[in-house]
């Protein structure tokens, strides 16, 4: 159930097959978590607690895995449950229409904004 982010942690950055791009410096402890827990502060509908970092070998050949050893710390699969969400961040049992991906969508573009000018301060 709920609304959810598919993320990659630091942990699984060095997994000894040579996959990471040379020119990448390694990713910051925690530095994949923030834009899903500023997502989670911005938008009733998303679940940080639903969230998942980990990279199992399955996925190793994903876009998501294969952007993040590429080029950027900042690789995401957004995933939601058909049949809404929990007590706590949606009507229970409510299915998620269009007006309901609508706004989540503007609430990651909200969430875009508030990280990159937080970063953009440093």
């Amino acid at each position: 159930n709920n609304i959810f982010i598919y993320g990659c942690d630091h942990t699984y950055w060095d997994n000894g097959n040579g996959e990471n791009h040379p020119s990448r410096e390694d990713p910051k402890p925690m530095h994949s978590r923030l834009f899903p827990a500023q997502l989670d502060a911005v938008c009733p509908m998303f679940s940080y607690e639903d969230c998942r970092f980990h990279v199992k070998r399955r996925k190793e050949n994903s876009g998501r895995v294969v952007c993040w050893r590429e080029f950027t710390n900042n690789s995401y699969t957004l995933e939601s449950s058909f049949g809404g969400g929990d007590k706590a961040h949606f009507p229970e049992s409510a299915h998620l229409g269009v007006s309901h991906y609508e706004k989540m969508g503007a609430d990651v573009c909200k969430t875009l904004v508030q990280v990159l000018c937080v970063a953009g301060e440093e």
